[in-house]
Parts: C-alpha cells; structure tokens; sequence
C-alpha cells in the first residue's frame, strides 16, 4: 500500500522546520517558543515518523510470525509431552500477540485508520 504521508526520508533543523528530500519539501513546523531542549527532540522524533512506520509495518509481520511459530511449538511440545515447554511457547505467543495488537493500534494511528 502507497503511503498517505509525505515519503521520506524527513530532517529537522535548528529552527524546528520538518522537511522532506532533497528539495527539502516543508512538512512540519515542531513549537520551538520556550521549549529548551524538548523543541529539538520533538523535531527529531517528527522528522523520524516515516521511518518508525515503516518499521512498525516490518516489525508487525515479524511479530505475527512470531506469535504463529510459539503457538504451533506450544502445540508440538504438549502433544509430545513437553507441558513445561508448551507453557513457555504460550507465554511467548501471549506476549507476541499483546505486542501485535500494540504495534497494529499504533500504525493505525499513525495511518489514520484509527
């Protein structure tokens, strides 16, 4: 799926100004007025957002995955007599799935199909 946003790669200067690419595309303005320190690492966290979506979107594949694995090898170890092991695969799938529905809440957010 084509993203909404502006693509990135985003940069931020001094100023608080958010751009994008080479021809530095103005995309945000991050408050700067009385702000200290907070204004620069709010201009830095916006300008990494394409960057931290794309991730989230790899990293939820990688988590679904995860999840499915740790519940088949729960299955495998309990049918095998292994319950300690089948345990473990679940807290493992439990743990992956809680992340999952975390990751998938956030890109949706980010994606506006929140």
């Amino acid at each position: 799926m084509q993203p909404k946003h502006t693509p990135g790669p985003w940069a931020s200067d001094e100023n608080g100004l958010i751009t994008a690419g080479k021809n530095r595309l103005h995309v945000a303005q991050a408050m700067t007025t009385g702000m200290g320190k907070a204004a620069d690492a709010n201009a830095r966290l916006i300008a990494a957002a394409p960057e931290l979506l794309a991730a989230l979107q790899v990293g939820l594949h990688y988590t679904l995955t995860a999840a499915a694995l740790s519940q088949a090898l729960a299955r495998i170890n309990r049918d095998n007599g292994f319950e300690g092991n089948a345990a473990n695969h679940e807290s493992a799938r439990r743990d992956a799935e809680r992340a999952v529905e975390t990751i998938r809440a956030a890109v949706a957010r980010a994606t506006g199909e929140a």
